[in-house]
C-alpha cells in the first residue's frame, strides 16, 4: 500500500465516513507534490501538523485520528530522515512505541520507497 492508497482508500473506510472524503485527501496530496513551496515543511510548526494534510476532512473518533496521525507523522518523519537528513530518530522511536499498526499499517510503514508512489 502507498501513502495515496492509505489516505484515498483506507483511511475513509477505517474513518467510516462517505468515500469522497478520500478525494479530498487525495487533491492534497497532488497539490502537494505539484506545489512544494506551498508545503515546504517550513511552512508548518511541526512533522505532526503537516501530517494532518493526510485527514483533510472532519472524523468522530478522535483516537483513531490519533492513530492516524501517528502512521502518517512516522512516514514523514522517516522521509524526512532519509531523503532531507533531518534527525527524527526519537520523534520515530516515540511513534512506534505509542502506536500500535495494523498490519496493512506496519507493511506500508516497512516499504519505504513505496511511500510516495501514486
Amino acid at each position: 500500500m502507498t501513502i495515496l492508497n492509505y489516505i484515498t482508500d483506507y483511511l475513509p473506510k477505517f474513518f467510516k465516513v462517505h468515500p469522497l472524503n478520500g478525494k479530498v485527501a487525495e487533491l492534497v496530496f497532488h497539490t502537494e507534490q505539484v506545489d512544494k513551496k506551498l508545503f515546504n515543511q517550513e511552512q508548518f510548526s511541526s512533522t505532526r501538523e503537516r501530517a494532518a494534510l493526510g485527514i483533510p476532512y472532519q472524523v468522530e473518533d478522535m483516537e483513531k485520528r490519533e492513530h492516524a496521525l501517528n502512521v502518517l507523522e512516522l512516514i514523514l518523519c522517516k522521509h524526512r530522515q532519509k531523503e532531507h537528513e533531518e534527525d527524527h530518530t526519537k520523534r520515530i522511536e516515540l511513534l512506534k512505541m505509542e502506536t500500535d499498526f495494523t498490519d496493512e499499517e506496519a507493511a506500508m510503514i516497512m516499504q519505504p520507497e513505496d511511500w510516495w508512489n501514486g
